[in-house]
């Protein structure tokens, strides 16, 4: 009898993990040097072991479509995550260069809060962190048993549904516009497996050097220069 009942715990908890998950966020960003505001649609696929995340600029599907593996990495920005290994590949580029990038988040030194809200009918907790010289607030639910979220965030004992950012650069925010679930594990293919990857520190590298290199691009008769900027979503120069 006993062994009856274990052998339908496990059941249940293997079948409740075996889920996948497909968010779909609306993204407002806010460039307060330049005045630009952009409004796009995000997409998080994922099966609590792999996700894929996707900025979707060139409005490339409908959210409710399930084509969202089927984009290539250099028509959005797409970001592969190793959930248990905390690791997330993607592509970004230095001055229109671009290059495939590995990330590896040990931690993000999350502080859980007593505050929360509800999205999507969702229960949702406040955490907050400061990762790479942005500061983020995010609401997340333990109801949807996902180490998850949009862009690299991870870590959390559930699925963010909110992330919000604001200082003199840039505000951001992102927020959950639909959720579905299916009682299936799909497969998450990483796009960059045969690509030629560098390391965040390399890529960190490289973008110093540039960015230094733009301190003297004069770009008038006056002499004025145009550096390049520090980062945006994240910091890399201090």
């Amino acid at each position: 009898m006993k062994n009856f009942i274990l052998i339908i715990l496990i059941y249940f908890s293997t079948n409740s993990y075996s889920q996948s998950y497909l968010v779909t966020y609306n993204m407002d960003q806010l460039a307060k040097e330049i005045n630009l505001k952009t409004t796009i649609k995000t997409y998080l696929k994922g099966n609590n072991k792999n996700s894929i995340y996707i900025e979707d600029f060139m409005n490339a599907f409908s959210e409710s479509s399930d084509n969202v593996l089927s984009l290539k990495a250099k028509q959005n920005p797409i970001y592969f995550k190793e959930l248990k290994k905390k690791t997330i590949t993607y592509n970004d580029h230095i001055r229109l260069k671009f290059f495939d990038i590995k990330d590896s988040i040990s931690s993000y030194n999350w502080i859980l809060h007593n505050e929360s809200k509800k999205i999507l009918d969702y229960n949702c907790q406040k955490a907050t962190c400061s990762f790479r010289g942005r500061n983020f607030t995010v609401y997340f639910t333990n109801e949807l048993p996902f180490s998850d979220g949009p862009w690299k965030f991870l870590g959390l004992p559930g699925l963010i549904l909110e992330v919000n950012s604001d200082d003199s650069i840039a505000t951001i925010t992102l927020i959950a516009e639909k959720i579905e679930l299916k009682k299936e594990n799909i497969e998450i293919e990483n796009l960059y497996k045969n690509k030629k990857i560098i390391s965040i520190n390399e890529y960190i590298k490289l973008y110093t050097e540039k960015y230094n290199q733009s301190l003297s691009y004069v770009v008038n008769e006056n002499g004025d220069t145009r550096p390049m900027s520090k980062g945006f979503i994240e910091y890399y120069i201090n």
